[in-house]
């Protein structure tokens, strides 16, 4: 029984490691998540637009705009691989949680199923114990009937605790699993 428990103990931490990581696992997908919408694209060089003409202005704002997309599809690309990543391992850990939450189901299951059998032999040897002992006294009251009485009357009462060791013999056999077969004739 001192298995089943060390096991349950050993599910137990076992589970968990497997919630803190999830809880961990959270934690670093919203990081991830505020960096990547706190991202900003930083120009590569500053310009100066006093000296620029309107059409060279337009073609930086263009060429911004595109490198602006190509960051914010880099940026959402990454966000999206992370985060199936985190989906992946949250799935795993719930998985591995739902195991863990079964083993110890099935283990608090046999504990009380052990409990309730040893209970039962328990009951079982206590009744044996005083079955024996009413033998046991029964006996011994024979012995000491038979210093205090006569021969005879002592013989006529060796029928009658006969029958009843028999019975109590038969009793105790039964109480214990045996199976007596009927006396063929």
């Amino acid at each position: 029984m001192s298995d089943y428990l060390a096991e349950n103990q050993e599910l137990r931490a076992k589970l968990e490691l497997a919630r803190a990581a999830i809880t961990q696992q959270q934690a670093e997908f919203e990081n991830e998540r505020a960096k990547a919408t706190q991202r900003e694209t930083l120009p590569r060089g500053q310009v100066d637009l006093a000296t620029i003409s309107g059409a060279q202005v337009s073609e930086l704002v263009v060429s911004r705009q595109q490198q602006l997309k190509k960051c914010v599809h880099k940026n959402q690309t990454y966000f999206d691989q992370e985060r199936a990543q985190w989906i992946r391992e949250r799935g795993r850990l719930r998985e591995e949680i739902k195991s863990i939450s079964t083993q110890e189901r099935r283990s608090r299951e046999m504990v009380v199923s052990r409990d309730q059998h040893i209970r039962g032999w328990n009951q079982t040897c206590n009744s044996l114990r005083s079955k024996v002992r009413r033998l046991a006294d029964r006996t011994a009251q024979m012995g000491l009937d038979y210093q205090e009485t006569n021969h005879e009357q002592f013989l006529a009462e060796v029928p009658e605790f006969a029958k009843y060791l028999m019975m109590s013999v038969k009793d105790i056999y039964q109480s214990v699993g045996g199976c007596l077969r009927p006396l063929s004739p």
